[in-house]
């Protein structure tokens, strides 16, 4: 697709400028483009070429109650990414799918990581070009570079949020969650905003290898297990 290769030349420019003023960091061993599938929805991380922050999206069908809604809609205002929603569109550019151009409509939802709290190699490059100098913040003022894997994380809790959204919009019970990593805290966290008070986890503490089981409500209603702190999260027939 003529976009994405656009798109990757434009990242090579960019990436050319941050070497040049010696800013080394985990960006020149990454990639700058990720696809997956997560719950059904097609997911994206893909970098932006000035900033050289990444962005997550993850793709709805026509059908999904989120389809076509701007990312400050108040039916999404519930949904906790890392400084909240900054994108909705249809197939627009390089957020696309990489293959298939006549796939079915879906709707991009998606943010970014290029805020005032997050380190932009791309940015500070371009500051220190002309200034000499690179962003200076307060001591006691945190500003991390949010990685590729910490972004995919952040993309498979959007694609989960989505999924419940839809499930809870349909009313259904959410049963048929099966995804690849989710800490306990943040599912927790998506039950409790989408008012699901029924739920059992079972899985194995990380530190010793036991098996732990924490429920809320009737523990036959929906059930999910996660086996170690890698393996996937499957739901328990």
């Amino acid at each position: 697709m003529e976009a994405i290769k656009m798109h990757q030349a434009e990242c090579d420019k960019y990436r050319q400028k941050i070497i040049e003023q010696g800013l080394d960091g985990p960006w020149f061993t990454e990639p700058d483009r990720v696809e997956f599938k997560n719950l059904g929805y097609d997911c994206l991380l893909s970098r932006s070429p000035f900033s050289f922050a990444w962005c997550g999206y993850v793709a709805v069908p026509k059908g999904h109650s989120a389809f076509g809604l701007h990312y400050d809609h108040a039916d999404l205002e519930d949904i906790r990414v890392p400084g909240g929603l900054t994108y909705s569109k249809e197939c627009h550019e390089h957020i696309c799918h990489e293959a298939d151009e006549h796939s079915d409509p879906v709707w991009w939802l998606g943010f970014d990581c290029a805020h005032c709290y997050d380190v932009t190699p791309g940015s500070e490059a371009s500051l220190k070009a002309i200034t000499g100098e690179i962003r200076k913040c307060p001591a006691d003022y945190e500003v991390t570079y949010k990685d590729m894997n910490y972004v995919r994380e952040q993309v498979l809790s959007l694609a989960t949020q989505l999924k419940l959204l839809e499930e809870i919009k349909a009313k259904l019970k959410p049963t048929s969650i099966i995804g690849e990593v989710y800490p306990i805290t943040v599912l927790k966290n998506i039950f409790e905003q989408l008012g699901i008070t029924t739920y059992v986890f079972s899985y194995l503490d990380p530190a010793d290898g036991c098996p732990i089981t924490e429920s809320r409500g009737v523990p036959e209603d929906v059930k999910y297990i996660r086996e170690g702190i890698s393996e996937d999260l499957k739901e328990v027939k």
